[in-house]
């Protein structure tokens, strides 16, 4: 080998004769020492198999291989140039590239064998992504010289991202390593095109830092993975979207290493991320987050105990172009914590996410936190009631009404908390001070219920829980004024506000029950407008009188928008027209099945009319010609067929549609049974504190151990039941009767035969001849016996008007002993 030798000059490609060879050309560089391409020819590294070795010859190589201890700085295109043969870095060897076309053509391919690293860096960054490989078929393996990788991303800045990885095919012949300094480097190129073979392997993803020091890389991971193997993580970030396709399934593990976290944006595409997701003991704080539209992970997600600290979840919309994008996230593997998890919003300035968790086999070890987001339990067990305590922060949460029962654990509330409608219980819940719970109407029991200052409400059950098909609401809600309709039913009437109240939103302005299509009123702005159209909804129960589950279809044929929810479930999944209803387009025919349980099931129904007519279109995409008149509006088909043509689909009418829809014989156990169902909340425990509320309008509430002082609202219009009963015992604090605070109620108090009353405390703060226990405005209907040491010092009885419930000390007589 020649001594090196300075740099004689830049390389000039245009113009040259390429030489007619298949010659393998080799460069050998000493350890430490880096060449460009042109010093390494004038230095006299490079050696060819058939003749001298020149440039142009090397242009009609068959082979190009790196060899020894140095770097081989390639900065020409060796594409324009002609080279059209393989490029292979072997072991000990470094390739450096920095010039688009630098591995020659995209037919070929480059090797970087075990032991050898394929480095690349933009070196111009007048704009974005100026360094593109993107379709050069790689294979490597190994760690790299020195264990920096085997492919290396050196450029630092985030918009070099598309393609310094090659493209088409990479190709894993053994484990290896790939490593990138600060900023984005998608892998492979961002194509949903690429893919990754990974032989079975295991890819390890690392950070380094840059010549500043600069916070671990940002890799966006892209591979659509063939024969998949294991990828981890190390001290970096990395980032996944819906062109990555891991393939595989539960045996094969992304694992989540020391100081990483991954990042789901716009992946909400099924059966792409089977993977189980591990995340190590010492992982960032918040190793796993969605954002941009959510993330889907199909697999389990097993979560180590964490060295100190609980596991952060984070979960966020966010504004892109000053658009609020929707986060819609679901977890559907089992989720195994060893430590206590915590699901939040990480951009509380903007609208809560959408967290599903679908499982039933989660585990959470130690507990689990829900702050800021709206949440879905998809199964029971989703949450389990192992957990022992769930702390909920300003969070929703939903349930999935095919699910026959869950079993929850103790709730724990904070800030302003909703409860959906859910069959199951709850262990028990804890509204703690300040904070505010809102149960709809038929949310899951809970066994003991404590409340700490602050309201709680529980939904008021349906008036009609015994109609069939019932007329809810009806409004003209599309007014038209100059040709122009500044209010439309189509715009203004969702939402799950309706589908509980059966009412038009509030947002809609318009005159309820008072005009009819064509006529005019002025609006609150005080402009004349003409009403044409409306909306309404309606509500009640669809019975099932099979033994078992049956599924039917519904559909609904209008010239404009209508909701349809079956036992709180959006039915309608399908449209005529083959598009979405999610992608807000109107359709001519929605329709969908829906599972009916035996027995009543709740039925709402709600459609916007532009115009006077509803009906199927006389066209209709996709569907035959719907002429019957008859079968205008919403339809049913018992076999569930999901089908298109009218003539599978009978009429929904009205209450007199036979077994269908029915007034239930108030006589008959069904009856007694729905009325049971829809009125009724049984607990084991009822607890409060001073200055806690308890809004249960037209509910029964039958308790059986009642503690302390909260205030109770049961009182009804229409529900002649509406009260507490108390079936087992009451305590009451000393310290809060004797600051004025009994148990309060607007509706009746009723203690049943047997029922206990006992004081817990010292008795000394008790003063004056009576203490008020409780007060009813409804009436108190049978009166506790005093037991144990408090039935040594009082007796229990009621005011004259049967509205207040007294303590009074038992008087003794005084003897005087005269010697």
């Amino acid at each position: 080998m020649k001594n090196m030798k300075p740099m004689i000059g830049a390389v000039v490609i245009s113009g040259l004769v390429l030489a007619s060879s298949a010659a393998t050309y080799t460069v050998t560089l000493p350890p430490g020492t880096t060449n460009t391409l042109a010093e390494a020819f004038s230095n006299g590294c490079v050696a060819a198999s058939e003749g001298e070795a020149t440039l142009a010859g090397l242009y009609g190589a068959s082979d190009f291989r790196i060899t020894g201890g140095g770097r081989l700085d390639i900065n020409v295109d060796l594409k324009t140039a002609g080279y059209a043969g393989e490029i292979h870095v072997e072991l000990g060897a470094t390739l450096r590239i920095t010039a688009n076309g630098a591995l020659g053509d995209t037919a070929h391919g480059t090797f970087v064998a075990d032991g050898a690293t394929l480095e690349n860096e933009c070196l111009d960054s007048s704009a974005n992504n100026l360094l593109d490989f993107s379709g050069e078929p790689l294979t490597f393996a190994g760690n790299g010289v020195d264990g920096v990788g085997a492919l290396v991303a050196l450029t630092p800045s985030k918009q070099e991202r598309n393609g310094v990885w090659g493209g088409t095919v990479l190709t894993m012949t053994g484990d290896a390593m790939i490593s990138t300094v600060s900023g984005y480097q998608d892998f492979p190129n961002n194509s949903s095109n690429n893919s990754l073979d990974m032989n079975g392997h295991t890819l390890t993803v690392r950070g380094i830092p840059n010549a500043g020091g600069a916070w671990p890389g940002n890799v966006c991971l892209r591979p659509v993975v063939a024969n998949p193997g294991h990828i981890v993580l190390s001290n970096c970030y990395a980032t996944m979207n819906d062109n990555a396709n891991l393939g595989g399934n539960a045996e094969n593990t992304f694992t989540v290493g020391v100081g990483c976290r991954f990042e789901l944006y716009n992946a909400t595409i099924l059966n792409k991320k089977k993977w189980t997701l591990q995340i190590v003991k010492d992982a960032h704080s918040t190793p796993f987050q969605t954002s941009a539209g959510g993330g889907y992970w199909d697999g389990p997600i097993v979560l180590d105990n964490r060295a100190e600290g609980d596991w952060n979840l984070a979960f966020q919309a966010q504004k892109i172009n000053a658009v609020i994008t929707t986060n819609r996230s679901t977890l559907a593997g089992a989720i195994s914590a060893a430590s206590r998890v915590k699901f939040y919003n990480a951009a509380p300035t903007l609208p809560a996410p959408y967290l599903t968790l679908k499982s039933p086999d989660n585990a959470f070890a130690k507990g689990v936190d829900f702050s800021n987001v709206c949440l879905t339990l998809d199964a029971d067990g989703a949450l389990p009631s192992a957990c022992g305590t769930a702390v909920v922060e300003n969070a929703s949460i939903n349930f999935n009404a095919a699910v026959a029962s869950y079993e929850l654990p103790v709730l724990r509330s904070s800030g302003n908390v909703t409860l959906g409608d859910g069959q199951g219980s709850w262990a028990g819940l804890v509204k703690t001070a300040g904070s505010t719970v809102a149960c709809s109407a038929n949310s899951p029991a809970f066994t003991t219920l404590h409340l700490e200052s602050g309201t709680m409400t529980l939904g008021e059950p349906d008036r009609n829980f015994n109609v069939g098909l019932h007329e809810g609401h009806k409004a003209y809600a599309y007014w038209w004024k100059d040709g122009q309709a500044p209010y439309m039913a189509s715009a203004h009437c969702d939402g799950a506000d309706n589908c509980h109240t059966n009412l038009i939103t509030s947002t809609v302005r318009v005159a309820y029950e008072a005009y009819s299509p064509g006529e005019q009123a002025l609006n609150e702005f005080g402009v004349l407008v003409t009403a044409n159209g409306y909306a309404f909804s309606y509500t009640g129960y669809i019975w099932n009188h099979d033994a078992t589950n049956v599924t039917w279809t519904f559909a609904a044929s209008e010239q404009t928008v209508s909701k349809l929810f079956i036992n709180n479930v959006d039915i309608y999944g399908r449209q005529a027209t083959a598009t979405s209803p999610e992608n807000e387009n109107n359709a001519d025919l929605r329709y969908g099945n829906a599972t009916l349980h035996p027995g009543a099931n709740h039925f709402w129904w709600r459609i916007g009319v532009s115009g006077t007519k509803v009906g199927p279109k006389t066209t209709v995409n996709s569907c035959p010609t719907w002429t019957d008149t008859t079968k205008m509006g919403l339809v049913y088909d018992r076999q569930g067929r999901l089908s298109n043509d009218p003539a599978n689909y009978e009429r929904l009418i009205n209450s007199a549609d036979g077994d269908l829809f029915t007034l239930t014989d108030n006589a008959t156990a069904e009856y007694t049974a729905l009325r049971e169902r829809t009125t009724v909340r049984h607990l084991e425990r009822l607890s409060g504190t001073s200055g806690a509320i308890l809004n249960a309008v037209s509910r029964r509430l039958i308790v059986q151990e009642l503690v302390g002082c909260p205030e109770v609202k049961t009182a009804s219009d229409w529900l002649d039941e509406a009260g507490v009963t108390v079936t087992d015992s009451i305590t009451a604090r000393v310290t809060d009767l004797a600051e004025g605070y009994p148990f309060t109620t607007d509706g009746t108090l009723t203690f049943d035969a047997g029922t206990t009353f006992e004081l817990e405390g010292d008795v000394k703060p008790l003063k004056g001849p009576n203490i008020v226990l409780a007060t009813a405005a409804g009436g108190i209907q049978g009166v506790p016996t005093a037991t144990g040491e408090t039935a040594k010092h009082f007796r229990v009885y009621k005011s004259a008007d049967a509205k207040t419930l007294y303590l009074a000390y038992i008087r003794r007589g005084t003897m005087v002993t005269v010697r």
